[in-house]
C-alpha cells in the first residue's frame, strides 16, 4: 500500500456518533450565557463536488477557516475543541459523507486584538466564532450534558518520558513556526511525528485515535517536545474520514497504541470512567447558500 500523509498546525478530530443515553439534565455552559458575542465578518460555504473521501485541509489564518473538502463533523467538533467524537450526540449522515470548502475571515480589529492573546486565549473565542457560524449558516443549536464515560489518564510511566525537549525558539525562522503534527501510515501501522507539541496537544491526539477521552495527569511536562510513535490500529481504532480507504489488515505482532505510548514514550495510558461533558445536538441542518 502507498503511503499515505497528512500533515496539519492545528488539532485533528474526526468522528463517530455518541451511543448510549445522557443520565443527566441538560446543563448551562456559564460562557453560553456571560461571554462576549464574536462573530466571523465575511463567510463562504460551497458544496465541494470533487468526490474525494480521502483528502481534506484545514488551517485557521488570522483565526479565520480556511478549509477544502472537510466534512461538517470535523468542523463541529472543531466548535467544542473535542477531539473525541463519542463526545457528541448523533448527527445525520451528511454531516460526513458531505465535503464543503469554507473560508471565513474576522474583521480587521479582532484579528488585531487575537494577535496579542496567547494560544491559550484564543482558542475559546475561536470556538465561539465556528460555534456563531454554525448557528447562523445552519441552524445549529445544542445543550451540554454530563455522562459517566470510559476515560484514559496519562501519567509518566516508570523511568521516566523518553522523548527530547524540542529546540528553543531562535532567530532561525524554522524554530518559530507553530507546533506541526504528522500522521501517516504503510501497510497497516501508524507514525505519528510531532515538532514542538505539548503534552494537551499530545493528549487530544491520543484522544482522537483511542476514541475515548484522555486526561493530562503527568508532572513536570509543561514545555514543548518532539515526539515520534509508531503502532498497529485495533480494529476500529483509528479514526478516518468517513467514505475513505480503510487500513490494511494489522500485523498482531506489532504494538498497540496503549502499548506504544508506554515503550515509545515512557508514559502510560490507565483505563477508567468518570464524568465527562458531552454536546447533545438538538438541531443541524445543511449550510444555508452564499
Amino acid at each position: 500500500m502507498a503511503a499515505r500523509l497528512a500533515i496539519f498546525a492545528v488539532p485533528i478530530a474526526l468522528g463517530v456518533a455518541l451511543a448510549g443515553q445522557s443520565q443527566s439534565q441538560p446543563q448551562t455552559h456559564p460562557a453560553e450565557v456571560s461571554s462576549p458575542t464574536y462573530e466571523y465578518d465575511v463567510v463562504s460555504i460551497k458544496l465541494n463536488k470533487s468526490g474525494d473521501s480521502k483528502h481534506f485541509m484545514v488551517n485557521f489564518p488570522g483565526d479565520g477557516i480556511s478549509a477544502e473538502n472537510v466534512p461538517m463533523r470535523l468542523i463541529v467538533q472543531y466548535a467544542f475543541d473535542f477531539s473525541d467524537s463519542t463526545r457528541f450526540s448523533p448527527m445525520p449522515s451528511w454531516v460526513d459523507s458531505e465535503r464543503y470548502d469554507i473560508e471565513a475571515k474576522v474583521d480587521p480589529a479582532l484579528r488585531e486584538t487575537l494577535s496579542k492573546l496567547s494560544r491559550e486565549e484564543r482558542n475559546p473565542i475561536r470556538q465561539r466564532l465556528i460555534q456563531a457560524l454554525l448557528k447562523d449558516r445552519m441552524g445549529f443549536t445544542f445543550h451540554r450534558e454530563t455522562k459517566e464515560l470510559q476515560v484514559y489518564t496519562l501519567t509518566v510511566a516508570k523511568g521516566g518520558p523518553r522523548f527530547q525537549a524540542s529546540k528553543p525558539p531562535s532567530a532561525d525562522p524554522d524554530l518559530r513556526r507553530p507546533p506541526i503534527w504528522a500522521t501517516s501510515d504503510r501497510e497497516g501501522v501508524v507514525t505519528l511525528r510531532g515538532e514542538r507539541v505539548d503534552i494537551a496537544f499530545l493528549t487530544r491526539i491520543l484522544t482522537l485515535h483511542l476514541r475515548r477521552p484522555v486526561t493530562d495527569k503527568t508532572i513536570g511536562l509543561t514545555g514543548n517536545y518532539d515526539i515520534t510513535l509508531c503502532f498497529v490500529p485495533e480494529d476500529g481504532q483509528v479514526q478516518r474520514p468517513a467514505g475513505s480507504t480503510p487500513l490494511e489488515a494489522p500485523d498482531p505482532l506489532g504494538p498497540d497504541l496503549v502499548a506504544a505510548v508506554k515503550d515509545q514514550l515512557g508514559l502510560k495510558l490507565q483505563l477508567g470512567k468518570g464524568p465527562v461533558e458531552i454536546i447533545v445536538i438538538d438541531h443541524i441542518e445543511r449550510p444555508s447558500g452564499n
